[in-house]
C-alpha cells in the first residue's frame, strides 16, 4: 500500500512544524481530490448545515495543485458562512509525488498537511464522501473527545478490526470523521502515521493511516461514538476514483464511479470537464465488459443493493433538492432494472418514489 519510497518521505515530512500556542475547539479538515470539485462543493453545503460553536477554523487541502481547483474554491467560498475557512496547498515537490502516488499515499499527505496547518488542540476529518445529518454532529465529537481528553474519537471502527483484535487491538477507529488530539499525533514524526504493511505478532497486516499510532496508545485514550443515523457514509470512493483513471477497464463493482457520476449532475450540472464518463456510457458497461467502466461481474450483482439502500437514504435525508433527487432518481433507472430484480428491492424503491410524489418534498 506504500507507494512513496522511504527517503522521500524523510525528505518531505522530515519533521512537524513548532506551534507556540494551541487554541481550545477544533478545525475541520476537508480533504478533497482536486480534480473532482463536485467534492468541495458538497462538503461546504455539508458542513453550511452543522453548527460550528467550537470549530476555529476549516482548512480544505487538495491532493495536488491546479488552478481550476482554486478557481472553484474562491467561487464556493462567496456563499460560505461558517466562520474562518482557507486552502492549504502542497508544496511543488509535495505535488509531484503526489501525483505519482495512489489514493492511500495521496490521503496521507493531505491530513499532514492539515494536521501541520492546524493551530487548534483538535481535528476532525472530514472524508469526502461522507454526509453528514445530525446538524450537531461535530460538535458531539468534539465534546466528546474534549471532555474525556482522548487522543482520538472514531464513528466506526478499522475495516479489519477482527485482524486486529485477535491480537489485543479492539479499539482501533476508522479515519473518516475522526477527532484527533493534534499533540498526541505529533508525538511521532509524520511519516509513522503513513498506511503501510505491518509486522503484528507475526501476521502481517495493512496498518492504515493513524492506526499504527493508536496501536501505541492507550485503550481508554481511544474512544468511540455511535452513530450511524447521523450519516451517510459510502467508502473509499475516492480510491476506486484513482484506480479507475490507472486502468483501461475499471469493474465498477461497488458502483463508486457511478455514484461519482450521479453527484456531479446533481451538484454541478454534469459539468463537462470531469474524467468521470456519463450515465449513458456507464450503462453500456452493465452488459458489455469491453467499456470503460464495467457491471459486468457477479460482485456487483450482490452489492448493488447496499448501494441503492444508501442512496435512498441520500434521497430521502433532505440535502437535495426535488430537482437534483429526480436527476438521481432517473439516471439510476437503467441500473434498476438490471440489478434490482428481486421484488423487496423493487417494492422499496417504488415505494420510495411514490412518496416523494406525494410530499412533494426535495427528496
Amino acid at each position: 500500500m506504500n507507494s512513496i519510497k522511504p527517503n522521500q518521505n524523510r525528505s518531505l515530512y522530515p519533521t512537524w512544524p513548532e506551534t507556540s500556542e494551541r487554541f481550545p475547539g477544533y478545525t475541520l479538515l476537508l480533504l478533497i481530490p482536486a480534480d473532482l470539485p463536485v467534492f468541495l462543493k458538497i462538503a461546504m453545503q455539508v458542513i453550511g448545515q452543522q453548527v460550528t460553536t467550537n470549530c476555529r477554523e476549516t482548512i480544505v487541502v487538495p491532493d495536488h495543485y491546479t488552478p481550476k481547483f482554486d478557481s472553484y474554491f474562491e467561487e464556493y467560498k462567496q456563499f460560505w458562512k461558517s466562520g474562518p475557512i482557507r486552502m492549504e496547498r502542497l508544496g511543488p515537490i509535495e505535488d509531484l509525488v503526489a501525483r505519482k502516488a495512489d489514493g492511500h499515499a495521496r490521503c496521507w499527505m493531505q491530513i499532514v498537511r492539515g494536521v501541520a496547518a492546524t493551530q487548534t488542540e483538535y481535528a476532525i476529518w472530514h472524508d469526502a464522501d461522507a454526509f453528514i445529518l445530525k446538524p450537531d454532529f461535530f460538535e458531539s465529537l468534539y465534546d466528546r473527545c474534549s471532555t474525556e481528553q482522548l487522543s482520538c474519537l472514531g464513528v466506526n471502527h478499522v475495516w479489519n478490526i477482527d485482524t486486529f483484535a485477535k491480537h489485543g487491538f479492539d479499539r482501533i477507529n476508522a479515519t473518516w470523521e475522526m477527532t484527533i488530539n493534534v499533540p498526541w499525533m505529533q508525538q511521532w514524526p509524520p511519516k509513522f502515521h503513513l498506511g503501510q504493511m505491518g509486522d503484528v505478532n507475526g501476521e502481517e497486516l495493512i496498518i492504515d493511516i493513524l492506526i499504527a499510532a493508536q496501536m501505541q496508545t492507550p485503550p481508554k485514550k481511544l474512544g468511540r461514538i455511535d452513530l450511524p443515523d447521523s450519516y451517510i457514509h459510502f467508502n473509499y470512493v475516492i480510491c476506486d476514483y484513482r484506480r479507475f483513471q490507472n486502468t483501461e477497464t475499471f469493474g465498477d463493482d461497488f458502483f463508486r464511479i457511478l455514484l461519482v457520476r450521479l453527484l456531479i449532475d446533481a451538484f454541478d450540472q454534469g459539468n463537462e470537464s470531469y474524467e468521470v464518463p456519463h450515465v449513458n456510457d456507464l450503462e453500456r458497461g452493465i452488459y458489455s465488459s469491453q467499456e470503460r467502466v464495467t457491471y459486468t461481474s457477479p460482485v456487483a450483482v450482490t452489492r448493488y443493493p447496499e448501494f441503492r439502500a444508501r442512496i435512498d437514504r441520500l434521497l430521502t435525508c433532505g440535502l437535495l433538492s426535488l430537482e437534483q433527487s429526480t436527476r438521481m432518481r432517473q439516471s439510476l433507472q437503467p441500473f434498476d432494472r438490471a440489478f434490482a430484480s428481486n421484488k423487496s428491492l423493487n417494492e422499496s424503491t417504488i415505494g420510495l418514489t411514490e412518496a416523494s410524489k406525494a410530499t412533494g418534498s426535495g427528496v
